[in-house]
């Protein structure tokens, strides 16, 4: 159980100090952040594989997987579509790790790393179609959320998309995802799988 208890009584994280770093990303432990990303990487492998069957992407060419870690959702949907090219776009450490398994899976030809910050960069890398977010827009208020979306819909040329992609806690009897829970998007998701899609187009 950890320190469970003492987070859980406290309400404040235990893996990372708020009171001296911004995020658990602001961090000089290298070993806490590649735990971090290969954690994700397994859970991202099965919804990228879900968001894939759900969402048509085929007429798009180029994905920016924004926060996109070790670049789970990057390599499953460019499985999915041949022609597609990704590049994922997250804090210098999380690309340094995504490289290393871009390297080892052979995928340098379809995808790149960007290094930045979508919370502090005025916006993401631009050249790309469909803006990725997943498992983003759970951990920011709705103001926070609100200045990462202008930035990546700034980003995108007319008729591009961005998909947000979370996965949404067992719903209540009315359909959405109870308070406190990671996102009420469930409520407007009639997918079978647990990942619940959100799209927007830029006209």
């Amino acid at each position: 159980m950890g320190r469970l208890t003492e987070a859980v009584r406290t309400n404040r994280p235990t893996s990372w100090n708020p009171d001296e770093q911004a995020h658990l990303f602001d961090s000089d432990d290298p070993q806490l952040l590649a735990l971090f990303c290969e954690a994700m990487h397994s859970l991202s492998t099965l919804t990228a594989r879900e968001l894939g069957a759900h969402v048509d992407l085929s007429a798009s060419t180029a994905l920016l997987d924004v926060g996109g870690g070790s670049r789970a959702y990057d390599i499953e949907l460019c499985r999915r579509y041949p022609n597609r090219r990704a590049t994922v776009f997250d804090l210098p450490p999380n690309c340094e790790i995504a490289s290393k398994k871009i390297v080892a899976a052979g995928d340098e030809d379809r995808i790149a790393v960007a290094p930045g910050d979508f919370l502090a960069d005025p916006e993401p890398t631009a050249g790309h179609d469909v803006v990725l977010l997943s498992m983003i827009m759970h951990d920011g208020a709705p103001g926070q959320d609100l200045a990462i979306l202008r930035k990546c819909f700034a980003a995108l040329p007319p008729g591009g998309r961005i998909v947000i992609s979370e996965l949404p806690r067992p719903s209540m009897s009315n359909g959405c995802t109870p308070p406190g829970s990671w996102t009420s998007r469930s409520c407007r998701s009639k997918l079978p799988a647990r990942t619940a899609p959100v799209l927007a187009r830029k006209p």
